[in-house]
């Protein structure tokens, strides 16, 4: 039995996850909608883990919240591409206005950029990666009329966790749930808070 179990977690200084920064330009597609393209290359940084456990892809109905210099603050831009897609197109609403700042997933309690509202379940799997994988961006890049290209930051870490059972009692069993407990990195000291509520800073993304 050989099994890997991928979660996220708040503390991304626990495990070393590259943020990858990466941009695309694309002509316009439609004059009168904005669109957001997004061509993001690392498999940490997409929003679905394929069956194999690593491949990581775009899917349809992702979607952003994004903040205009205009004033407009968390309208919603929605992924229009194809299922397991690498490089997202997201439409919204809005009209001869400026991306300022933008994050995934969407949340409608969203608040102001600088304090996003955002939840880590407790409980995750492979399926519910794309409510899980937050990632920011401070940075637009105009292609056109109602045109940008932008630029993602994951904000969180994934953690694999690889078991091997391999010529034990265990090798004709199935895993079906893996529990990771954090600990206070001093005796005395709070435990660190890994899920649940917190709030990202669009403004200041590292």
């Amino acid at each position: 039995m050989r099994n890997n179990i991928f979660l996220t977690t708040i503390l991304s200084v626990i495990i070393a996850v590259s943020c990858n920064v990466e941009e695309e330009h694309m002509p316009n597609i439609d004059d009168q909608k904005m669109v957001i393209h997004a061509n993001i290359g690392s498999a940490s940084t997409r929003t679905y883990i394929a069956a194999d456990g690593r491949t990581v892809y775009w899917n349809e109905g992702d979607a952003l919240g994004v903040y205009t210099e205009e004033g407009s603050k968390n309208a919603v831009f929605t992924a229009e591409t194809a299922e397991n897609a690498y490089n997202g197109d997201f439409f919204g609403s809005l009209i001869d206005e400026t991306p300022k700042y933008a994050y995934h997933p969407y949340c409608e309690q969203g608040g102001d950029y600088t304090a996003v509202k955002l939840y880590l379940p407790v409980e995750q799997s492979a399926e519910s990666i794309s409510a899980c994988n937050f990632m920011g961006s401070n940075s637009f890049i105009k292609a056109g009329t109602n045109d940008y290209a932008m630029e993602f930051r994951s904000v969180l870490s994934i953690i694999e966790v690889k078991i091997d059972a391999s010529d034990t009692p265990l090798a004709s069993s199935s895993l079906s749930s893996v529990t990771v407990k954090a600990l206070p990195l001093n005796e005395g000291e709070e435990t660190p808070k890994v899920t649940g509520e917190f709030t990202m800073d669009l403004s200041d993304i590292s």
